[in-house]
């Protein structure tokens, strides 16, 4: 029967894969750094909406299309006008302008002064870091702008992420103790499925780059649509320990009932992950393709390194 015969092969050179897939997990660590991540919605926009009409158009008149607006607090007239001419002097900006009758704004006592800057074809995420750090005398002062906000969503992702993550980590740890058979079971799964994590994030440098948001939810989903491959596969071991083969045998049998139960499982949410790719707002290609890889690459880690973990 060939699912007993490559449930047999995997048993006998279980530990050569685990290797393997250990080396394989080290490569992909190194490569997550690789990944060229997209912080610009702008870009799965679909080529009819007007929105990308009107920015291809502005684009091909005007060039640069890129503004940013820098508020100062409070400044006296001589020395909004040596930052609006640092400004000016600066080879990434084409102009910083600053209207005094619709540029200032009074309330509560404190005085708001807009400036308003138009860009070259330079990086703007690079010239926001830039300009949040270019004043350091001039008090209080605000940059916003497209750019701004995804500098702000960039570091935010950064930052919280790790917290969702934990927490999700927690909730998971706490179901699997109170359904395992035994206190190490969640972390043989958590392990496992640990490390197929990380070979697809660092296997997303295959694509031209992927979406921040995919880049930040990919692990967490793929954690929570292939967790129950591990555990299927653990509760069929049990059951066939339970009818008194030894470990090796009930692993075999386990591996060879759970073959097909598996990767039905495994290829129906595929197809459904596959399923965005026709989505017009096309960062569904983009998390589509990132989490069926991660689908795929999770189950065969359970049926190739969880008979030896």
């Amino acid at each position: 029967m060939m699912k007993q015969k490559a449930a047999g092969w995997i048993i006998k050179y279980r530990f050569l894969i685990m290797i393997a897939v250990l080396l394989i997990a080290c490569w992909s660590a190194t490569c997550i750094s690789k990944t060229k991540i997209n912080y610009d919605l702008n870009r799965y926009l679909d080529d009819d909406t007007m929105t990308k009409r009107a920015l291809k158009v502005m684009e091909e008149e005007f060039g640069s299309t890129e503004q940013l607006r820098m508020m100062f607090v409070d400044l006296d007239d001589e020395t909004l006008s040596a930052c609006i001419a640092q400004l000016n002097d600066h080879p990434d900006i084409l102009a910083a302008l600053h209207d005094e009758e619709t540029g200032v704004v009074k309330q509560e006592g404190v005085t708001y002064q807009l400036v308003t800057l138009t860009l070259t074809d330079c990086d703007p995420v690079a010239m926001v870091k830039e300009l949040r750090a270019m004043f350091p005398d001039a008090g209080t002062y605000y940059v916003g702008g497209s750019a701004a906000g995804q500098l702000d969503v960039q570091n935010s992702v950064a930052e919280e992420m790790p917290l969702v993550m934990a927490i999700s980590l927690a909730v998971v740890v706490a179901v699997l103790l109170l359904t395992s058979h035994a206190w190490l079971e969640p972390l043989v799964i958590l392990l496992v499925l640990a490390i197929s994590i990380v070979i697809n994030l660092g296997t997303h440098f295959v694509f031209a780059d992927v979406s921040f948001i995919t880049f930040a939810v990919s692990a967490i989903l793929q954690l929570a649509l292939s967790i129950d491959y591990a555990i299927m596969l653990l509760h069929t071991y049990h059951d066939c320990r339970d009818e008194g083969t030894t470990p090796k045998e009930a692993m075999t049998n386990a591996l060879t009932q759970c073959f097909m139960r598996i990767s039905s499982s495994a290829l129906t949410t595929v197809a459904g992950l596959l399923s965005l790719l026709f989505m017009s707002f096309t960062i569904g290609f983009d998390i589509g393709l990132a989490l069926s890889k991660g689908i795929l690459i999770s189950m065969l880690s359970v049926f190739l390194l969880m008979p030896a973990v």
